[in-house]
């Protein structure tokens, strides 16, 4: 059932893409998919699995870090959030 929900996620995101921060959190919350899959799916073959998930905890903060200041450049540069303003193909 967490790939179909994965999918549908990574879906989602590719077909709504009108705002940055909307694009932040679904990535937050596919990485959050993520770590929890890896969580259930090596909860009993591996005892290292607290230090993984510890791991990709902090690479996800450091994710949220860069994406965050992107959003705040983005927001002074263009005076918005709109990922079609960046964009050099105008549909």
């Amino acid at each position: 059932m967490l790939p179909y929900i994965l999918m549908l996620m990574i879906m989602n995101m590719v077909f709504q893409f009108k705002h940055m921060m909307m694009m932040l959190l679904w990535l937050e919350s596919f990485m959050l998919m993520v770590v929890m899959y890896i969580m259930f799916m090596l909860m009993a073959s591996s005892s290292n699995i607290m230090y993984m998930s510890l791991f990709i905890f902090s690479v996800s903060a450091c994710e949220v870090t860069l994406g965050l200041s992107c959003l705040v450049i983005m927001t002074r540069t263009y005076g918005n959030n709109y990922l079609m303003t960046t964009t050099t193909m105008k549909w």
